[in-house]
């Protein structure tokens, strides 16, 4: 019987700020069973944290992400809250002076939290991404994630934004960078779709602050999608879609809090566009 190709699905921060957030993440990969392969960021900011999760690390605020992860760890009946974050401290405490591996653990615990709570097989971004000491994507990479995923048919959970470089060091990509672990993830497994999941609708005409007539774009060609993040637009990492150029995978930009949307196709080979 012939595989199904996956679908490969990154929540970003906003999807993972809260518990009710997570529990809206849940549904959407039961939702689809080809939702095989997930990477998902650190917390972003929600109404009772002012701080992404990500900067409290960086600061060295190990107390108040203790306190934010065990509170939503208990909403959510993860009850592997303790252990993880027993482990998460004694790393955090023994590599304390790689700022890139304090940034690190809140992708670390997101994926952690999740793979718990929907059965699926943890697999460490460490063990998979390898970054070159400029920043950019080693080939390495795409051998390693296709041994680590060939043959495995149910869920994986992976921690997106970070990987090891050449020296074995912790190395994160910029920051927005999981989209960018997605993207590697997506081509590396020839994904049937690689969804970016965010809270916003899509890709707009313009900036919906300052332009009421702006309006959610059904598809948008791959260089035009860079040239706009490189604009601002802060819907994809620019560096996010150079991994899936020329693949004929598409990327599709949709909003957690909004499944009535079907958001932007980002169509990253004009040869297959239609």
């Amino acid at each position: 019987m012939k595989k199904c190709k996956p679908i490969v699905a990154k929540f970003g921060g906003s999807s993972m700020a809260d518990a009710e957030s997570v529990r809206q993440v849940i549904e959407i990969i039961k939702l689809n069973p080809d939702r095989r392969i997930i990477v998902v960021s650190a917390p972003g900011k929600n109404s009772n944290y002012p701080e992404k999760i990500t900067d409290q690390l960086l600061s060295g605020n190990w107390a108040e992400v203790e306190n934010r992860f065990l509170k939503e760890g208990q909403e959510l009946g993860w009850r592997n809250v303790n252990a993880c974050l027993k482990q998460a401290f004694l790393d955090f405490s023994y590599y304390f002076d790689s700022s890139d591996w304090r940034a690190s653990r809140g992708e670390w615990l997101s994926a952690k939290m999740l793979a718990d709570l929907i059965g699926a097989k943890f697999i460490d971004a460490a063990d998979l991404i390898r970054i070159n000491l400029d920043g950019s994507v080693n080939e390495a990479s795409y051998e390693l994630i296709r041994q680590a995923v060939d043959n495995f048919n149910g869920k994986i959970v992976i921690p997106g934004f970070y990987g090891l470089d050449t020296n074995g060091k912790i190395k994160t990509f910029p920051r927005g960078g999981s989209d960018i672990t997605g993207a590697i993830i997506a081509r590396s497994v020839n994904a049937k779709v690689y969804e970016n999941w965010t809270d916003v609708d899509g890709v707009m005409t313009h900036d919906p602050r300052f332009h009421r007539e702006a309006r959610t774009l059904e598809k948008i060609l791959v260089d035009h999608m860079i040239k706009m993040a490189r604009d601002g637009a802060q819907v994809l990492h620019p560096d996010s879609l150079t991994p899936v150029m020329n693949t004929g995978i598409p990327v599709v930009v949709r909003n957690t809090f909004n499944l009535g949307s079907r958001g932007t196709v980002v169509i990253t080979d004009q040869k297959v566009q239609n």
